[in-house]
Formats: C-alpha cells, sequence, structure tokens
C-alpha cells in the first residue's frame, strides 16, 4: 500500500493547537521565517525538530537534550517542512503542542 502524508499548510501569527501528539506532527512552514512551539502542561518534551526543503531533502535538526517548555527558532530560507518529535518518546508529549509561525521584524 502507498503512503501519503497529510501537512497543514501553517498561516501566519496563528496559533496552531495540537492537542495529543501520537506520532510525529508534520507541518508546512513556508510561508514563514520563524517558529515557536510551546510544549502543553504535563508534558516532559526533549525536543526533536526535524527542517525539510520542499523536496523533502533535510536542512536542519534542532535536538535539545533537556526537558524543554518552549522554543523559538529561526527557519533556514527554503524551509518547507518541519516535523515535530520528542528525542526519546513521543509520549513525553502527548498533551500536545501550540506552534506559531511568524516572520520576524527587520
Amino acid at each position: 500500500s502507498k503512503g501519503y502524508l497529510n501537512v497543514e499548510k501553517m498561516l501566519l501569527n496563528t496559533i496552531y493547537e495540537i492537542k495529543t501528539l501520537l506520532s510525529e506532527q508534520w507541518l508546512n512552514v513556508s510561508l514563514g521565517q520563524n517558529i515557536e512551539i510551546k510544549s502543553r502542561s504535563n508534558n516532559s518534551w526533549y525536543p526533536h525538530v526535524s527542517i525539510y526543503s520542499e523536496k523533502f531533502e533535510l536542512l536542519d535538526v534542532h535536538r535539545v537534550d533537556k526537558k524543554t517548555d518552549f522554543i523559538d527558532m529561526k527557519l533556514p530560507n527554503d524551509a518547507h517542512y518541519i516535523k515535530i518529535s520528542d528525542i526519546y518518546k513521543l509520549t513525553n508529549i502527548k498533551n500536545g503542542v501550540l506552534v506559531k509561525l511568524y516572520n520576524s521584524e527587520k
């Protein structure tokens, strides 16, 4: 069977509430330059965020090997997708995350 990737295209300055993360979460970030990800309460998130081009070439990986509640990161110019996960296990972020895509002020 063929798989598919259902990827939501994020709009700028909109908070996306991902209530439960039972699998890695993919998002289309092609409209923005920066991303904020906030872990919801009762999580123990050890961030593993992968950034991909439009052709799914891996551009960057952001890993933090300590419990983290919030990350704010600049995306590479040709970033198109991100994959949100956890270094150790997805149950660490089972309560979900809040994600916001934005452009930095110049």
